[in-house]
């Protein structure tokens, strides 16, 4: 058995890491490749955070662990809503549970669908929960104040929404350092915490997930590409500071390093890498709409800035006269068309008879579509949802995902146009993440250098085996206690979909 060390950095790919790494911003990170070994760690096939960590921690893909977006949609009440998914939500044992079952402890950190958190013997602090839930999101209960009293600033794990709500639309220059400030003080608050209870509660499984290159990417990607000589003062200020943070980055992975047991293994992934978003928005709505397929409830405004997202706390599907529509997108995130099913023979809605070849027709469609004002297609593939999300929730993936022609999220808003102008420039999310290993046992895995490909399914079972625990087995829904009650009240609900909203993955 090795005590394991996985840190999560969410969105890192290699495009922007090499070229850091070889004006020595990062000589960590340089040394942990160099005594170990690097890999590219295939995403889940919409490659998007939620599905790609819990695929990470359970080693099952989207259809067998049940998660595959920030929300999960709800037919139920004939028409579809959407809740905020959460630890009831992932339907496999994800490795924290397995790691205890077989005997050791853990900590999990900043991890998503983990609140409420599991029943493990270790520490476990969730992401995604607002700053009112942390104290009682915390395992043990009494972890919070213990943090607080020995200095950690629990409050900068809470993120300033207001810069988010603008964030989402774009920043100018001169307000993208204040985001980038924001991530270095998160982080560096996320990696106190992960080093004090690497010394004060050692772990067999130790686990942390740092999001801030993701979020920072989405705003700065253009600037970590560019040169100096293209860049205005004060975008090569931001551009300066982006790269401080990732010198921060590379000082946290040695303070790790420095905290591990000597025999300790370090494995180092993303669940998704990152690429320039395009420079069109498609109104997926909107086009819907023009095929008679969706009608927009009464006074439903027009979106004239090309925006991803609605401000308030509206779920998108009120957007919708759903009376007449059978198909909408619901979220950004998923980039995803929901059909409306008949919950009644006769009634609105597409029947269980119909579906098939609603949704091949509908596909069809899509691909054929042009955009008015390039001429380009505006989609190059659709994934049918139990085809290419299969497993016993195979029912519950989105049920037409969409591959953007122009990389980015879709808009759910009502457009002017089917497509339009991106306001500025954009990071989205790329299918290759990465995967750096380093320490005794890595040879004796799946991670092995042997030329296969990796995925993000692979790495719950590496971390297993190098622990000494059994291999992950997917478990009943009823068996893990899944219920329909959502995991936080109104407002914690309305919290964090405010916060997914200003993020751009929600309408």
């Amino acid at each position: 058995m090795n005590p394991v060390v996985l840190i999560g950095l969410d969105g890192a790919t290699y495009d922007v890491l090499d070229p850091l790494i070889t004006d020595g911003a990062m000589p960590c990170l340089a040394n942990l490749i160099f005594s170990g070994q690097r890999r590219t760690l295939a995403s889940t096939s919409h490659p998007l955070s939620p599905p790609a960590w819990a695929s990470i921690i359970t080693g099952r893909e989207p259809g067998e662990h049940g998660i595959f977006d920030f929300v999960r949609v709800d037919h139920s009440s004939g028409n579809p809503a959407y809740t905020l998914i959460s630890s009831a939500d992932l339907r496999a044992p994800s490795i924290f549970e397995q790691a205890d079952r077989s005997g050791f402890t853990v900590t999990a950190l900043n991890f998503p669908a983990m609140f409420p958190p599991p029943d493990v013997r270790g520490s476990v602090i969730p992401g995604y929960v607002p700053a009112s839930y942390l104290a009682r999101a915390c395992r043990p209960r009494q972890l919070h104040s213990e943090l607080v009293a020995a200095g950690v600033q629990m409050n900068r794990l809470a993120v300033d929404w207001e810069l988010e709500r603008t964030a989402v639309q774009g920043l100018p220059s001169d307000e993208l350092l204040r985001w980038v400030e924001l991530h270095i003080e998160r982080e560096a608050e996320w990696a106190e915490i992960t080093v004090q209870l690497m010394r004060n509660r050692p772990a067999d499984l130790t686990a942390v997930v740092f999001d801030g290159v993701d979020r920072i990417q989405h705003l700065c990607l253009h600037l970590l590409r560019a040169g100096s000589g293209d860049l205005t003062p004060a975008e090569r200020r931001t551009r300066a500071r982006c790269v401080d943070y990732f010198r921060l980055v590379d000082r946290i992975l040695a303070r790790i390093s420095a905290a591990a047991a000597d025999d300790s293994t370090m494995i180092i992934v993303s669940d998704h890498g990152a690429r320039q978003a395009g420079s069109r928005i498609f109104y997926a709505n909107t086009w819907l709409e023009r095929q008679g397929l969706l009608r927009w409830a009464d006074e439903t405004p027009v979106d004239r800035a090309s925006r991803l997202a609605l401000n308030g706390n509206s779920e998108s599907g009120t957007l919708f006269d759903w009376s007449h529509t059978s198909a909408a997108a619901l979220t950004s995130s998923s980039n995803a068309i929901i059909v409306h099913r008949a919950d009644a023979p006769g009634g609105p809605g597409v029947t269980p008879e119909e579906y098939p070849q609603f949704c091949r027709r509908l596909a069809d469609e899509l691909l054929a579509a042009r955009d008015p004002e390039t001429g380009e297609p505006i989609v190059d593939r659709v994934l049918f949802g139990p085809e290419t999300f299969p497993g016993r929730y195979a029912g519950e993936a989105p049920d037409l995902t969409l591959v953007l022609h122009q990389p980015g999220f879709l808009s759910v808003l009502r457009g002017p146009a089917i497509t339009a102008a991106r306001s500025g420039p954009y990071g989205t999310h790329h299918p290759d993440g990465i995967l750096v290993a380093t320490g005794p046992g890595i040879a004796d895995t799946v991670l092995a250098d042997d030329g296969r490909s990796l995925s993000v399914t692979d790495v719950a079972p590496a971390v297993l085996q190098l622990l000494g625990a059994a291999e992950p087995a997917t478990v009943p829904a009823a068996a893990r206690g899944r219920t329909s009650a959502p995991a936080f009240d109104a407002d914690g609900q309305a919290e964090i979909i405010e916060r997914l909203r200003r993020l751009g993955y929600l309408d």
